[in-house]
Formats: C-alpha cells, sequence, structure tokens
C-alpha cells in the first residue's frame, strides 16, 4: 500500500474508534438520588435541611431586606432565602402593597449552596385578616 493510504486507513480507524459508542468514551457517573423527606416536627431548629427537602404548609413570615425576601417558618430559628421565580414575585406584589405583619403557608423545595439553605417556593397563600383573628 502506498503511504497516502496507509495515512488514510489509520486516520479512518482512528475517527471509527473515537466516534462509536464502543471506544474511549467514558460513561458518566450515576447521578445521587436526591434526599426526598420532609420536614419533621420536633427536628432541631437551625439545623441545615438535606437538598430536595420538601416544605408543605409551612405557616411563617416573608422580611424584605435590600432585594432579597427571606421566610421565617413560625417557631423556628432557622430561615431561608427565597429563589426568585413567578411564585415569589406574587410574594413580592403582596408585601410592597402592605407593610403589616402577614402570616403565609407556603409550600417549596429546599435547596442548598456553600452551607445555606434556599427555598424555591410551589405555593404561597397569605392569610386574610379574617383568618387571623
Amino acid at each position: 500500500m502506498p503511504a497516502n493510504r496507509v495515512m488514510t486507513f489509520l486516520f479512518l480507524l482512528a475517527l471509527a474508534v473515537v466516534t462509536s459508542n464502543d471506544g474511549l468514551a467514558v460513561d458518566p457517573p450515576p447521578a445521587r438520588p436526591v434526599a426526598m423527606r420532609r420536614v419533621q416536627e420536633g427536628e432541631r431548629a437551625g439545623d441545615r435541611q438535606r437538598e430536595g427537602t420538601k416544605l408543605t404548609e409551612v405557616v411563617g413570615r416573608f422580611e424584605l431586606a435590600g432585594d432579597r425576601i427571606t421566610f421565617y417558618p413560625n417557631g423556628g430559628r432557622e430561615s431561608y432565602r427565597v429563589l426568585e421565580n413567578l411564585a415569589l414575585e406574587r410574594v413580592s406584589q403582596v408585601l410592597s402593597e402592605s407593610r403589616a405583619r402577614q402570616d403565609w403557608t407556603i409550600s417549596g423545595v429546599l435547596t442548598e449552596f456553600r452551607g445555606n439553605n434556599y427555598l424555591l417556593l410551589n405555593k404561597a397563600v397569605v392569610k386574610s385578616a379574617a383568618e387571623a383573628r
């Protein structure tokens, strides 16, 4: 075989090995399962929660600090910065209309970043004045 044909053959062979699924490509490691537990009553306040922890029907209040909103569950020392999404935008509108302290019932999912928890809201319902009495 002439040299240029040998080089072409080797190039095509190498290309076939690299682009084939059975070649040297490495499959990504399997994803870690996400914890899907609910926050239980009686857990120590202030403990960081695991990624994916669901909050369901938790009563508390929102507070505005600069351009960030934080959620404070009733009866606990912990607080969660709330991640921006449409649910938070609606909460923000209600907060801007009234500076009175309001109780909310929320549901969402907690995330972790650099040792802190953040809340991604799924649902937020403000208690009306009639309900608070």
